[in-house]
């Protein structure tokens, strides 16, 4: 079964594809690749399936949301994480 799952931004440039189409037969796991849209680059991929991709486009946005609001990241006996929104300039 061949996939093709396009993230792309609202402006409708490519963040990241995911497919299987077979056309980068040197890539390891071919024919599973990665398109990214930062640097027009191809990575190889690994099958996966559509919660995978959401899986993954959740930790993206979850890392763009942690920079955004400037995490504290204390270590006090125990790892804690606290979030503050930054403050307005």
């Amino acid at each position: 079964m061949t996939y093709s799952y396009h993230w792309a931004s609202q402006e409708d440039h490519l963040i990241r594809r995911w497919d299987n189409t077979p056309h980068y037969p040197d890539l390891p796991g071919f024919p599973h690749h990665i398109h990214d849209g930062a640097d027009n680059s191809v990575a190889p991929g690994r099958a996966l399936n559509i919660l995978d991709v959401l899986a993954e486009i959740l930790d993206h946005v979850i890392l763009k949301l942690s920079v955004l609001l400037q995490p504290e990241i204390r270590l006090l006996g125990q790892t804690a994480i606290t979030v503050r929104p930054r403050a307005k300039s």
